[in-house]
């Protein structure tokens, strides 16, 4: 029965631990996540979308962290262009640029994986505008 009570206790313990420790992550998270975001739509026409949704940006930013940026591309396209805006509360922004399934950096091209969950998550952030 003692046994069973301490056991009982350290896990109640060890409980409270892990949950302070997620929100305290979860806390982290929500720091670094931009306040705003700034859709370009350059493919044969050209439109701007924009959303201060918390669970759209945690979305969007969580799926650019997943897209891996392979080997240099020569491709080049002038009717598929997505540009992305992301605005912090501190007035810093940084910009991704992607051409159908290349990123542009510094000028140069690169072929991505997981630019699919990225382009899910613009097309919602473009349908939640237009309402």
């Amino acid at each position: 029965m003692k046994k069973t009570v301490i056991f009982l206790l350290l896990m109640v313990l060890l409980a409270g631990c892990a949950t302070t420790e997620e929100v305290i992550k979860e806390d982290d998270k929500t720091a670094d996540l931009p306040v705003k975001v700034v859709y370009g739509r350059r493919w044969i026409y050209g439109a701007n979308y924009e959303t201060e949704d918390p669970e759209l940006i945690s979305a969007l930013v969580s799926a650019l962290d997943n897209i891996g940026i392979g080997d240099e591309s020569n491709y080049m396209v002038t009717d598929c262009t997505d540009l992305v805006f992301l605005y912090y509360e501190d007035g810093s922004s940084k910009t991704y640029e992607f051409e159908d399934q290349c990123i542009v950096q510094d000028g140069k091209r690169y072929y991505v994986s997981g630019i699919d969950g990225v382009k899910n998550i613009l097309y919602l952030i473009a349908e939640a505008d237009k309402q």
